[in-house]
């Protein structure tokens, strides 16, 4: 049997108590103020970000990977008119990946839209208003999305 490459470790010394957890979840390690421990390869990023510092000073701090952009704060009615507007473009779009089976919309579409954040009962909400809207409005195509999301079975 082939002896796999042990896991590089570094050792981190923290200044305060520090909870530190890998990208993936998969580690998690415990700091006390003061205290050195080695730490495995998956957490260097999430130990420098914590602000560990190595124990070794001839160590070279691992390069951080650029922090994933947040999503910008909104205001609740900024919020609900750039739903309804991107409900409203997937609904003329007419797309079956875009929709449920029974008809809903998906929000991983309408996130593809927006920048910020947003729970599941906001796009239904914006979605049933959009989709209100399309109708009262006379260019009701909203049928043909229903009964193509519904044949996608």
């Amino acid at each position: 049997m082939e002896r796999s490459e042990p896991t590089p470790v570094m050792k981190f010394t923290a200044s305060e108590h520090i909870r530190i957890v890998s990208d993936n979840g998969a580690y998690v390690m415990i700091f006390e103020p003061g205290q050195t421990r080695r730490v495995v390869k998956p957490l260097w990023s999430a130990a420098v970000r914590a602000g560990l510092v190595p124990a070794d000073p001839d160590v070279k701090t691992p390069e951080l990977p650029p922090e994933p952009e947040k999503p910008r704060k909104v205001g609740e009615d900024e919020k609900k008119a750039k739903l309804i507007e991107a409900a409203k473009e997937l609904i003329a779009k007419q797309l079956p990946e875009d929709f449920t089976v029974t008809g809903k919309l998906r929000t991983a579409s309408v996130k593809k839209l927006v920048d910020f954040d947003f729970t599941a009962r906001d796009v239904q909400d914006a979605y049933d208003e959009a989709l209100h809207e399309v109708r009262s409005s006379g260019n009701d195509d909203s049928e043909l999305v229903e009964s193509r999301s519904l044949s996608t079975e």
